[in-house]
């Protein structure tokens, strides 16, 4: 019985009065401690407890005196207490849980580098350092194509966007947007692109969305783009359905484009 006390939130000693109260009836605490390893003050305050939880009554008198009340009732009340204890406790716990949530989050969107799975063959993740990783290992693995569209904002500092450095022999397409032709920065890029070879590169009046799609495995798509490294939010997917996807569309807006010029024309 002590053990099924202690289980509903009872401490040790008050379960052993209790069940000393149900054996003998109404005692004095001395009559009560008896073969008990128990202080008075100590049984004195435990009792209070009980009488608190409505489990026991005092009643008045030189000595006083101790009794169990009917179970029946008594252990209801205890039990109606201790729900409204727990639905307290609960509410408390779910508006602290809310503001920590809230301010886990502002922290968590703080952080240069997150990284979080967003399903199967989905990653959204920010910042250079996991930027540049996810960029180098997924080039790694290209062998004969990579596809990227290009529009303003540029991003052209960060590795695993418009400047992803690829092996000899991996052909390099890049769309661009009209307006990108008459930029300074964008026309030196595309001047060094050129000038190695194994790029092709295209423009368009306008384009849907900023990409790079590596072969037939995965692609990279900026979610958002702020004022530096630590602001971009970008989606990788290796989910091959939608790579293909996106890889017809890619071609079918890369047939309509028009050629630009020559490296040699930008000397």
């Amino acid at each position: 019985m002590k053990t099924i006390m202690t289980s509903l939130g009872f401490s040790e000693g008050e379960s052993a009065l209790y069940q000393r109260l149900l054996e003998i009836g109404t005692c004095t605490i001395s009559e009560c401690l008896k073969g008990m390893d128990l202080s008075r003050p100590h049984a004195y305050s435990l009792m209070r407890n009980l009488v608190q939880r409505g489990l026991v009554a005092e009643e008045a008198g030189k000595p006083t005196k101790f009794r169990a009340l009917p179970p029946e009732k008594s252990l209801e009340y205890y039990a109606n207490a201790k729900m409204t204890e727990f639905t307290k406790a609960r509410e408390a716990f779910l508006e602290n849980l809310e503001v920590f949530r809230h301010e886990a989050s502002i922290l968590f969107s703080k952080n240069q580098n997150v990284q979080t799975d967003t399903g199967p063959d989905m990653l959204v993740f920010r910042g250079p350092n996991l930027i540049a990783e996810w960029a180098n290992a997924l080039k790694s693995n290209l062998k004969d194509c990579l596809r990227v569209v290009s529009k303003k904002p540029l991003i052209l500092k960060m590795v695993g966007a418009e400047d992803i450095e690829t092996a000899d022999g991996v052909v390099r397409k890049i769309l661009c947007e009209t307006e990108l032709t008459a930029d300074k920065d964008f026309e030196a890029y595309i001047k060094s692109e050129l000038g190695r070879g194994d790029a092709e590169v295209r423009y368009s009046d306008s384009l849907p969305i900023k990409l790079a799609i590596f072969d037939d495995f995965a692609a990279i798509i900026p979610l958002s783009i702020g004022d530096g490294p630590d602001d971009y939010l970008l989606l990788l997917t290796q989910n091959r359905e939608l790579v293909t996807f996106l890889t017809v569309a890619f071609d079918c807006l890369w047939e309509n484009a028009h050629k630009y010029p020559d490296s040699k024309d930008f000397a």
